[in-house]
């Protein structure tokens, strides 16, 4: 999103940031590409699972990017979606539309865990946790988390701006002492 998650664009732990749909593409890419690299090592070394820091792929508005750029977009998710998890790369995709178009069969399928919020209706909670219910959550407060192990509500707590802004000022000065911790840790 250009406005809500720009706050965290320079964070020491963000790799890539993308508003724009090219450079979202262009961000998919390189994480496929991070992916590739992790499964050459992993061959060389005969790991089944990289032992790299995990990668997390967040892509909001899901939706809009598979509409305006979906012809590119769907083989990259699913590839990642596919063979990211031994790879230690791993996609977190938010819509507010899950309807089959924007989430396809072949995305779906290859995301163990889902994560559903109040839905308009009892076909959007099918295609995001595949049965009813979810459109009888309330509207804030409570989410649905399925996993292969079955399914928990959760309780969501409420975080306000001012929160936000002290998380984000706390990593703000993470970052600054970066240069340094890499200075003492190289010793």
């Amino acid at each position: 999103k250009r406005v809500e998650l720009s706050q965290w664009r320079y964070m020491p732990h963000t790799v890539r940031y993308a508003s724009e749909p090219q450079d979202m593409i262009d961000a998919l890419f390189c994480a496929m590409d991070i992916c590739e690299r992790r499964y050459q090592k992993m061959q060389k070394a005969g790991q089944r699972k990289s032992d790299e820091a995990d990668l997390y792929v967040i892509v909001d508005e899901f939706a809009d990017l598979m509409t305006t750029q979906g012809r590119t977009v769907k083989p990259l998710v699913q590839r990642l979606a596919q063979i990211g998890r031994a790879a230690r790369v791993h996609l977190i995709i938010a819509t507010q539309t899950p309807i089959a178009k924007v989430i396809p069969t072949e995305i779906k399928c290859n995301f163990d865990s889902r994560f559903g919020l109040r839905a308009r209706s009892a076909q959007d909670s099918r295609n995001i946790i595949d049965h009813a219910g979810l459109e009888l959550l309330p509207k804030y407060g409570q989410a649905v988390y399925m996993t292969p192990a079955g399914e928990t509500l959760y309780r969501i707590l409420m975080i306000d701006d001012a929160e936000l802004h002290r998380v984000q000022v706390w990593w703000e000065r993470q970052s600054r002492k970066l240069p340094l911790l890499r200075r003492l840790f190289a010793k």
